[in-house]
C-alpha cells in the first residue's frame, strides 16, 4: 500500500460587517503584500483559536468592533493557492456588532468604505472580489489560483482595450511615472458638485478627474493645481486638506507605465471655466449622481469618499 504525506493548509478568516445591501471594506496600506487594494478585515488563525474566535478577534483588531460569535455566520468557502502557498479562507458575515467600524491599524490599512456588494471598488484583492462575486451568485464555495483560467487572471494582458481591474493590479515592471489631480466640489444650495473635464476622442467623450504628469521641478501639489487650471479652467482652488485625499495607482493607458497620482481635495465657487488645454472642457456633476468615468476606479473611488468629502466641506 502506498504511503501517503497528509496535506496541511493554513486558514485564513475574513468579515462582512453587513449594512442592508452595502459592507464595510478597508484598502490595504504598507504591508508589502496587495498595497493598494480593497480587502475585508480579515487574518490568519492563530495557534489555538477557532475560527470563530479568530473573525471575532480580526474584527476587533483591525476595524474596532466588537461582535458577538452567536451573531458570525459562515457563509462561503474559498481555496486558494496563491505564490505557491495553499490556503482556505472561511468568509462570516454580521449584521450585528457594537462600535462603529474604522481603521484601527493605519500601518495596514486606510480609507475605510462601505460599499455595495454588486459594486465593489477597484482595485479589490482579487480572490476576496471572486468569493464574493461567488456569494452574490448564491454560491457557498469557490476556488482561486488552482486553473489556467485563475492563473491568466492574475496575468493579464496589455491592451485588451477594456479598462477592468486588470488596469489596477501591476504585475509588470514597467516605470513608474508621477502624477496628480485634484477633486474640485463646489456648492450649489444644497448641492455639492464636482468638477470633471471631458476630452472628446474621437466619436467618444472620455469624462475623468483632471490630473497629469509632474513637470520638472514640481511638487505634487503645484502640479495639481496646474493641471486643473489647464484641463477645467478653474483656478480660484481653496484647499480643504493640506495633505492627498487619496493617492490612485494603475496603469496608464496601453500599460506601458505605472501612474501614481494623488489627488487633492479643493472647493471652488467659480462656475465657469476656460481650460489652457483646447482638448479638455468643464463639466458640473452632482457628487452623488455622476456620469461614467472613463477610469472606473475614480468612479468607485468618489462613491467610496463621498461621505467623507461632505463632513470636510462641513468642518
Amino acid at each position: 500500500m502506498t504511503s501517503r504525506t497528509r496535506f496541511l493548509s493554513s486558514s485564513t478568516v475574513f468579515v462582512i460587517l453587513r449594512d442592508r445591501d452595502r459592507i464595510f471594506v478597508l484598502r490595504r496600506h504598507g504591508t508589502g503584500w496587495m498595497d493598494g487594494h480593497f480587502s475585508l478585515p480579515a487574518g490568519g488563525v492563530e495557534d489555538g483559536e477557532t475560527l470563530v474566535q479568530a473573525a471575532v478577534r480580526e474584527a476587533r483588531e483591525e476595524v474596532g468592533v466588537t461582535v458577538d460569535p452567536a451573531n458570525l455566520r459562515l457563509v462561503h468557502v474559498l481555496h486558494a493557492r496563491t505564490h505557491g502557498d495553499t490556503w482556505t479562507g472561511h468568509f462570516f458575515e454580521t449584521t450585528r456588532w457594537q462600535g462603529t467600524p474604522t481603521v484601527h491599524e493605519p500601518e495596514k490599512h486606510d480609507q475605510p468604505c462601505w460599499v455595495g456588494v454588486d459594486a465593489l471598488p477597484r482595485p479589490t484583492v482579487p480572490y476576496v472580489r471572486g468569493a464574493l462575486e461567488a456569494m452574490h451568485e448564491g454560491r457557498t464555495y469557490s476556488e482561486y489560483g488552482w486553473s489556467e483560467r485563475n492563473r491568466s487572471q492574475r496575468r493579464p494582458a496589455a491592451g485588451t482595450g477594456m479598462i477592468d481591474h486588470s488596469w489596477y493590479v501591476r504585475m509588470t515592471d514597467v516605470p513608474l511615472r508621477r502624477a496628480a489631480g485634484g477633486i474640485v466640489v463646489r456648492r450649489d444650495g444644497d448641492r455639492v458638485l464636482l468638477a470633471l473635464t471631458i476630452e472628446e476622442d474621437g466619436e467618444a467623450a472620455v469624462v475623468a478627474l483632471p490630473k497629469g504628469g509632474l513637470e520638472p521641478g514640481e511638487d505634487a501639489l503645484t502640479a495639481a493645481r496646474r493641471e486643473v487650471t489647464e484641463e477645467t479652467g478653474l483656478h480660484d482652488l481653496r484647499l480643504v486638506l493640506d495633505e492627498p485625499l487619496h493617492v490612485e495607482s494603475r496603469y496608464g493607458l496601453h500599460k506601458g507605465v505605472w501612474i501614481e497620482y494623488p489627488l487633492f481635495l479643493f472647493e471652488t465657487a467659480q462656475v465657469l471655466g476656460v481650460p489652457t488645454d483646447p482638448r479638455h472642457r468643464l463639466a458640473w456633476f452632482p457628487l452623488n449622481a455622476l456620469p461614467p468615468l472613463f477610469w472606473p476606479g475614480e468612479a468607485d473611488l468618489l462613491t467610496c469618499l463621498h461621505d467623507r468629502i461632505m463632513a470636510l466641506l462641513e468642518a
